[in-house]
């Protein structure tokens, strides 16, 4: 087949998710002609729980927003407390909404989006991408193509390990009133439960093996309902990789920027697809190498990364009883300004809020992290 017959285009990004519809929509808004293929029109649906960050990448109307969340309870198995605060610290988005209006201003600043599935990639000077129903040429390949990444793939990237993300919509009205999240060991050693009630989800992120019986016997316990068809799961990753490769990059779940404590995606996705669209216009305007790419979102999150990878490492070396008192002695925590985005943030404002809890939550901490080394 002659190159005519490709569909040609500077950068070629596979996967119209957050990262893959925003990083578009800034390299069209810069001049920068390019393709956008996404496999379905669906759009991946999570819990959709973000912090007022999202206000310094996108317009976000009213209508994208579900509900201001100043309240959140966290439940042990015998305890709970509740985080609360005057101001809204997050957002509840409107999913779906939000996926669509991405990919709207994507092409409206002339992003050229196409639904089909990448089939196959190869490189020879170019990347030459065989789709389901067309093929393409570009000079830079971006891979936003979620935790199962082709691009990745082709790269001969490892990928990261992966917890797993259970979601189920229920039909009754809810008995709670707040976002309510779970920790105990029965149901996730590392991660946790979840019920938002203002969109009728509950949620389980949890280890791979025996998951599904983990998720059913949470519904049934703390809602009296069972797994069913609808219900939907995808792969979290929990650990980055290598995020480059010659003219290649990878970009949000694709190469594990999510937050180790929550598996939450959006607002990484966004950061770091800035950073992908400063690599790649210094790359176009400037020859410089693209992957500087990698240093650029690493100064940006990654050492909020590795202390979420403690905290989380920490907790997975409790037991209940050992969660149990840490909830005992936290009762309520409730602060006046903090980024939910940021656990220095959290941890700052709470030693200023609440010195006495935080002096004895330090002293439990301190004597679990000692059994880790």
């Amino acid at each position: 087949m002659e190159r005519e017959d490709f569909i040609k285009t500077e950068v070629g990004i596979i996967g119209a998710g957050v990262a893959g519809s925003y990083l578009a929509h800034t390299l069209s808004e810069k001049g920068v002609d390019v393709v956008l293929i996404e496999k379905s029109r669906k759009i991946k649906i999570d819990s959709g729980i973000v912090s007022l960050d999202i206000k310094k990448f996108v317009n976000l109307k009213e209508g994208l927003i579900l509900d201001k969340i100043k309240r959140m309870r966290f439940f042990s198995s015998k305890y709970n407390f509740d985080l609360y605060s005057k101001k809204p610290f997050a957002y509840i988005l409107k999913r779906e909404e939000f996926g669509k209006y991405l990919r709207k201003i994507a092409t409206k600043n002339g992003t050229k989006l196409f639904y089909d599935e990448c089939k196959k990639i190869k490189l020879n000077k170019y990347f030459y991408i065989t789709g389901k129903n067309n093929k393409y040429i570009c000079k830079i390949l971006v891979g936003c193509d979620g935790a199962n990444s082709i691009v990745r793939k082709f790269l001969g990237i490892e990928e990261p390990k992966f917890a797993i993300g259970f979601i189920h919509k229920t039909r009754k009205k809810m008995k709670i009133n707040e976002v309510s999240v779970y920790h105990d060991k029965k149901y996730s050693k590392r991660f946790f439960g979840w019920i938002i009630p203002q969109n009728k989800e509950i949620g389980l992120m949890t280890e791979i093996k025996n998951s599904k019986n983990k998720f059913s016997e949470f519904l049934r316990n703390k809602v009296n309902e069972k797994f069913d068809k609808r219900d939907y799961f995808h792969l979290i990753p929990i650990t980055t990789t290598k995020s480059f490769y010659k003219n290649a990059i990878l970009v949000g779940d694709a190469c594990g920027q999510t937050k180790p404590l929550t598996g939450g995606g959006i607002i990484y996705s966004l950061i770091c697809a800035e950073k992908a669209k400063d690599a790649i216009i210094n790359h176009i305007e400037y020859n410089k190498k693209i992957e500087i790419y990698e240093n650029l979102w690493k100064k940006e999150i990654y050492k909020e990364i590795v202390i979420q990878r403690l905290i989380r490492n920490i907790y997975e070396s409790f037991n209940n009883k050992q969660v149990d008192e840490i909830f005992r002695e936290i009762n309520k925590i409730d602060l006046e300004n903090f980024e939910y985005d940021s656990s220095l943030s959290f941890f700052k404002e709470f030693i200023k809020k609440e010195p006495k809890k935080a002096s004895k939550l330090f002293v439990i901490f301190l004597k679990n992290l000692f059994r880790l080394f």
